[in-house]
């Protein structure tokens, strides 16, 4: 078995390391060697590719001081297990974009089970835990590590925090959402944006860590919603997951657009239902959310894939370039020809 270590410093002195061991297959090799002593405007990025029996697994780490972002994409025949450890607490924002995985402790007690599309926050321990993935193409997660010390300075100090505080205090493993939540067009584009970003040492570090701080309030604004307005809890499973597969459907089609109606007979509910639940689940309706989802698309092909606007609007699914213009302006209050100059 292969053991990777991923070290990032935990205070002023004293490094933090992650110890990660593929189990099944072994062999893999994450990316380690990050170095010891990182100053506060250090930032070290590395990457590898392995091929191990059946999986290609493609690891890149940027590090600095006390964050600490892993980018992960898989394709396996087979399916994948890896162990996780620590010498020290740490607190994870996991995004798995494109893949569902488990986590287990020693037991085995399930941690949580996170699906494809969802994101979580978790609070581990020095315990280690099992980490698996299943069978398929371009598995992607992105991890974003950070620091006790760190999060202490911004998670909210409201009673609904409480539970998660509470074991933190403790060093017991827990997640913040008892059911992984889904990632909104905002936190993707914002994790396409910190994985994309190109500065000086200081200028990228502070650019990252800008957004990394507002996708935590991301997580922290969704977490306290779903908290207020019970929509799990309230509404059946079944319409719930109807409302899923709805999401999921405008997520893999948003350059061929459905009526609400076309959408509705697509998920096997109704016109009605669908408008009427689909905002209860996501906090907006379904135009809105497949507005949102080709905006930060779009932004995406403008700025990192380098198409002109008429290739993206075209891309988009928008028959016309000056409507697209329009709607891209009305949503990030800039033209998209700017963007692509």
């Amino acid at each position: 078995m292969k053991k990777g270590v991923l070290s990032m410093k935990k205070d002023q002195d004293v490094t933090m390391h992650i110890y990660v061991e593929s189990v099944s297959p072994s062999g893999i090799k994450v990316v380690n060697s990050i170095p010891d002593g990182l100053k506060s405007q250090d930032v070290v990025e590395l990457k590898k590719i392995s091929y191990v029996d059946g999986v290609v697994d493609r690891n890149r780490t940027i590090a600095w001081s006390d964050i600490m972002i892993t980018h992960v994409n898989i394709d396996a025949q087979r399916e994948v297990e890896f162990m996780v450890s620590s010498d020290s607490c740490y607190v994870e924002m996991v995004f798995y974009t494109s893949c569902s995985s488990g986590y287990e402790l020693d037991g085995p007690q399930r941690l949580i089970h996170i699906d494809e599309n969802q994101h979580n926050l978790l609070f581990l321990s020095q315990a280690a835990y099992a980490n698996y993935w299943p069978i398929g193409q371009n598995k992607e997660l992105i991890s974003i590590i950070l620091t006790r010390d760190l999060f202490y300075r911004y998670v909210p100090q409201e009673s609904m925090f409480a539970r998660f505080l509470k074991a933190i205090d403790k060093e017991e493993p827990t997640p913040l959402f008892k059911q992984s939540a889904p990632i909104t067009p905002q936190m993707e584009g914002l994790l396409r944006d910190i994985l994309a970003t190109q500065h000086d040492t200081l200028l990228r570090r502070m650019s990252m860590e800008a957004k990394v701080i507002e996708l935590l309030m991301m997580q922290f604004q969704q977490y306290l919603d779903l908290h207020y307005t019970g929509a799990k809890q309230t509404i059946d499973s079944k319409i719930h997951r109807t409302m899923l597969d709805a999401k999921y459907y405008m997520d893999y089609n948003f350059a061929k657009p459905s009526s609400l109606l076309d959408l509705a007979q697509k998920v096997g509910t109704s016109e009605y239902y669908l408008k009427k639940y689909f905002k209860q689940v996501f906090g907006k309706t379904v135009f809105d959310y497949m507005n949102e989802k080709r905006m930060v698309r779009a932004r995406y092909l403008l700025q990192e894939e380098g198409m002109n606007v008429n290739e993206v609007a075209q891309y988009l699914g928008i028959p016309d370039a000056t409507n697209f213009s329009a709607a891209f302006k009305k949503y990030f209050g800039v033209s998209p020809s700017k963007l692509y100059k």
